[in-house]
């Protein structure tokens, strides 16, 4: 596509790399250090609280043993990988670690080593300190230009050979493949993907990586030469197309485009390459990533059901339910040669975002009946538990079974006391609470593992896990918590990982040990979507969601939510948007339902909350509650046609996929009961602040 620069035309194609999800199996990234003598008596405390904090699964801190080895160990495969960090804390406290060296302040280095090591695996990590390919301003603009050059040769099913010879011949930056790249090279393989009108350096990143080789610019005095080679994991290497800047509505308005989609169960490659011809956007796939993780293209179905809807919308979707991720990167084929479009922050050629800019979202991690299967399993008599909003859908199922006795209690402090008279008296409890709870179990925790030395199981719902930003210092803390305790902890952030629990409390049996499992508390339609909360959902909701795109319309005009949610759906045509009323304030404005659904607005879901009352004003009595209004059929008679409604839990979830991805509009109405306390809202903070960040969140 063509797009305008201040400096001139440039001409931009937009490339979109297709790459896996790696978050819907993030590998795990432990990490052992080694301090040195010298350092402060603080220094290990801070450190072990900052790699926490950036996102390392567990830290293990200890005094070095002689010479220490610093390197990354690959354990597992494919999407079981994980990785496991040998590194040195210096007497002058700098943290060395492969790749790296890092001091206390630079967190934002460390995120960004630690975000490559799970991306691409310990072989493309990269030094966080270098300058762009250890390059000069005057070298890096000689490559850069150099690489803009426009490829114009078809490519699909070429050797890379000719494709690497035609470039080389109209470079002036000398090019050279080492031995073992070119052994690599003369194996036959050959293209996959059609790269014909992308510049030279986005080619050869694109041709060279599948084959588990990397384009390398390379600094000798003066003078800077490229070097086809396999990456050393100490370099920076040519990236494939470069970081999007700007809006995507403004770049690729053709992903935004409404049109009519229904996909029944047709390949994932077909479906794309239908989609490709119609927005004429490259697509390109991260061969080796998608190897590295055992993910076979021809072997993945998507669906989307029949509706009006964007490519932006129906790419997403597709990619989610093949958990692979995209990202759009800009080529800068036959572009001037002015600016410099390195971004160092940003170059790594298989560091891709969603579309949506979070973690592939699941839901369930376990059902009730997996859970009460693997407890039984396990031997477990009795479940003492203060549930959460991941633990709480498993109450039936547990109460219903023979083998388990489920043992409610009023503070998570007081389940350990329980536990431990029950497993005193022979019995096999298991402790389950929210990672708050975790906190306000403090001293009868310490009692119990260390004055009774009793080795307990407890299952804990992980909070805010996914929720990425988060405010909520109970994501911070868990784990940092967990390893002070010493206790044996394991994640499930993955659907069907009840053999893991299994595994998990078999291996601390055997090790006479108390354990943990940590149950990732995942959603299943927070995705991108705007939600919008007014009354008493913006008390509610909060508790179950803290994301940039949640507006909370306090204070408001009662009755006019579905109004703001339809005037920002249909500005938004590439969102969808959630608005959460109460019964009280869509009866103050009834013709809203025929106003959108005479609009535009597919893209918006009105869900009503029906408690019968005015519960944030006192509780007062709706006057729908003598005339027995249905809301359901309310909508019906404007005019909606996906209507829903429902009355009780476990109907709803089940029901969920269906309701959600109706044709829209959608109006849902969910019997409610009442909060039953003293019911107080406070505003979330300054409208205009709030106002701003929910701009800033629209605009990635």
């Amino acid at each position: 596509m063509l797009r305008t620069a201040t400096s001139g035309i440039v001409i931009a194609t937009l490339v979109a790399l297709f790459t896996p999800a790696v978050t819907a199996a993030e590998p795990r990234v432990d990490l052992e250090l080694a301090f040195e003598g010298g350092l402060s008596p603080t220094a290990p405390q801070k450190w072990s609280r900052l790699l926490s904090e950036v996102g390392f699964d567990r830290v293990q801190l200890r005094s070095t043993r002689g010479n220490e080895e610093v390197k990354v160990d690959t354990l597992g495969s494919g999407r079981n990988i994980s990785y496991r960090v040998s590194g040195v804390i210096l007497a002058d406290n700098q943290l060395i670690v492969p790749g790296g060296r890092f001091s206390i302040s630079d967190r934002t280095k460390l995120e960004l080593w630690l975000e490559r090591l799970r991306q691409d695996g310990p072989e493309l990590l990269t030094s966080a300190e270098k300058p762009p390919f250890n390059l000069t301003g005057n070298q890096l603009k000689q490559v850069n230009d150099d690489l803009m050059q426009k490829y114009d040769h078809p490519t699909k099913g070429q050797d890379p050979r000719v494709v690497i010879d035609r470039i080389e011949r109209k470079l002036s930056v000398p090019m050279e493949i080492d031995r073992s790249a070119m052994t690599t090279l003369r194996s036959g393989s050959h293209i996959e993907d059609e790269l014909e009108g992308l510049s030279a350096g986005t080619v050869l990143a694109a041709v060279v990586r599948p084959l588990g080789l990397a384009l390398v610019p390379d600094r000798q005095g003066q003078d800077v030469r490229l070097i086809i080679r396999r990456p050393s994991g100490s370099e920076d290497i040519w990236p494939v197309g470069w970081p999007l800047q700007g809006k995507r509505q403004t770049v690729v308005p053709q992903l935004f485009e409404l049109l009519p989609v229904e996909i029944d169960d047709f390949p994932l490659q077909e479906t794309l390459a239908a989609i490709q011809d119609r927005i004429d956007l490259p697509m390109l796939y991260d061969y080796n990533a998608l190897a590295r993780h055992d993910i076979n293209l021809e072997d993945i179905r998507v669906s989307y059901p029949g509706k009006k809807t964007s490519y932006s919308i129906v790419l997403q979707t597709i990619l989610t339910q093949a958990r692979l991720k995209g990202e759009l990167r800009v080529d800068d084929a036959g572009a001037q040669p002015t600016a410099l479009r390195y971004n160092h922050r940003q170059p790594l050629l298989s560091r891709v975002t969603s579309l949506d800019h979070r973690r592939e979202p699941l839901v369930d991690i376990l059902d009730g009946s997996q859970v009460t299967a693997a407890l039984t399993e396990l031997g477990v008599t009795h479940v003492v538990w203060l549930p959460d909003s991941a633990l709480g859908p498993w109450e039936s199922e547990l109460e219903a079974s023979p083998q388990l006795t489920l043992v409610r209690v009023c503070r998570e402090g007081e389940a350990w006391a329980i536990a431990a008279g029950l497993y005193l008296g022979g019995a096999r409890p298991l402790v389950m609470i929210q990672n708050t709870g975790l906190f306000e179990s403090g001293d009868a925790l310490r009692n119990v593992l260390f004055d009774l030395k009793l080795p307990l199981w407890a299952v804990i719902g992980f909070r805010s896990y996914l929720v990425e930003n988060s405010p909520d210092t109970a994501k911070k803390f868990t784990e940092p918590i967990l390893a002070a305790w010493g206790i044996e902890t394991t994640l499930l952030d993955m659907p069907n990982m009840a053999h893991k629990l299994v595994e998990h409390f078999r291996k601390v049996e055997a090790e006479g040990r108390p354990g943990v499992v940590l149950i990732a508390v995942l959603e299943q339609w927070r995705k991108d979507q705007i939600v919008i909360t007014t009354m008493g959902s913006a008390r509610e909701w909060p508790k179950l969601s803290d994301h940039p795109l949640d507006f909370h319309y306090i204070p408001s005009a009662m009755g006019e939510a579905p109004a703001l949610g339809m005037g920002l759906a249909l500005a938004q045509p590439e969102r969808e948007v959630i608005v959460l009323n109460g019964d009280g304030c869509m009866l103050m404005n009834l013709g809203s339902l025929v106003t959108i659904r005479s609009s535009a607005a597919t893209n918006l879901t009105l869900i009503v909350l029906d408690n019968g009352i005015y519960e944030v004003t006192g509780g007062q009595q709706l006057a729908s509650q003598k005339t027995k209004a249905d809301f359901k059929l309310l909508a019906q008679a404007a005019g909606w046609s996906s209507v829903f409604a429902f009355d009780d839990l476990k109907t709803w979830r089940n029901e969920i996929t269906t309701a959600m991805t109706a044709p829209g509009p959608r109006f849902i109405a969910l019997s409610t009961q009442t909060v039953g306390d003293s019911y107080h809202l406070e505003s979330p903070g300054p409208m205009p602040q709030r106002i701003a960040n929910f701009q800033a969140a629209l605009s990635q």
